[in-house]
């Protein structure tokens, strides 16, 4: 996922991610608002969220009234463009 055409807000989200969330651990059920663990989706979040710390634009994104962000959040927000597709069907035992 990245944000279209924002290069200053992407190289300053994976800077935040590479400083602050390396190595933290994983729990599919993180919670978006701190840092204590991540999963992919919740990292994408918090990578962006904080981007603004770092010269980029801060985002907030996905769905802002639960505790933790899906993959689907972030293939729903119109801000972001996927950049890579594994053909997933959706189902956690389908592969496309």
């Amino acid at each position: 996922m990245r944000i279209a055409n924002d290069i200053p807000t992407m190289t300053s989200a994976a800077d935040y991610a590479s400083m602050y969330l390396l190595g933290k651990s994983y729990n599919a059920l993180a919670n978006k608002e701190n840092n204590d663990s991540v999963n992919c989706a919740t990292l994408v979040y918090k990578a962006y969220k904080n981007a603004g710390e770092l010269g980029g634009t801060s985002l907030s994104l996905g769905n802002s009234s639960s505790p933790t962000v899906i993959p689907k959040d972030l293939v729903e927000d119109s801000r972001l463009v996927l950049a890579f597709s594994s053909q997933w069907g959706g189902n956690s035992h389908e592969w496309n």
